[in-house]
């Protein structure tokens, strides 16, 4: 019984040590081409000037889903072959890009607040109802019985409503414009 025991003992210490070699001996053959493979992809610095919150630089994972590849500024190797945008927290998305093919390669972005954003949106249709309000009173018919002065109001409201859209709608679609997310990917010498 201890014979048989000792056996099983150093039967499983060969056993765990040949898993052992095996495992060490795997990874080296595939440590040469997982090193090859990472010098195909090349080095990417990323910075992101004046973000408004927490911009981060986001790769879109296999499934369609956006995951963080890091938080600027940050350098690491990425494939060309992958989506990536700048995201997070208070930003703007920007356009999704690829990294050319070349040793190395910098993206500069600058964040758009999100904040800005929805403004613009709540300015631009804001500035379209108030637009259309002054409109419909300047179509409205003149009440027959109204004296001139009672006109001359009515016309007064609605340009005056008219105007303050259309300038609503210029500030809503500027802000909109001014705070995108724009993004430079320039190959470094």
């Amino acid at each position: 019984m201890l014979l048989t025991s000792r056996f099983s003992v150093h039967r499983r210490g060969r056993t765990s040590r040949s898993l052992f070699c095996v495992t060490a001996l795997t990874s080296l053959l595939a440590a040469p081409s997982a090193a090859s493979a990472d010098d195909e992809h090349p080095v990417v610095d990323v910075s992101v000037a004046h973000p408004p919150g927490l911009a981060v630089f986001e790769r879109r994972a296999p499934d369609g889903d956006w995951s963080t590849a890091c938080v600027p500024p940050c350098t690491m190797r990425l494939g060309t072959g992958d989506d990536y945008r700048i995201g997070g927290t208070g930003v703007v998305d920007s356009d999704v890009f690829r990294i050319p093919p070349a040793d190395r390669v910098r993206v500069d972005a600058t964040a758009g607040s999100s904040l800005g954003h929805t403004l613009g949106a709540v300015f631009a249709v804001g500035g379209f109802a108030f637009a259309g309000l002054g409109g419909a009173i300047l179509l409205l018919p003149p009440d027959a019985n109204a004296s001139d002065q009672s006109k001359s109001d009515k016309t007064f409201v609605g340009v005056g409503t008219l105007v303050l859209g259309a300038a609503s709608v210029a500030i809503g679609l500027a802000l909109r414009a001014l705070t995108d997310t724009s993004v430079r990917v320039a190959v470094e010498p």
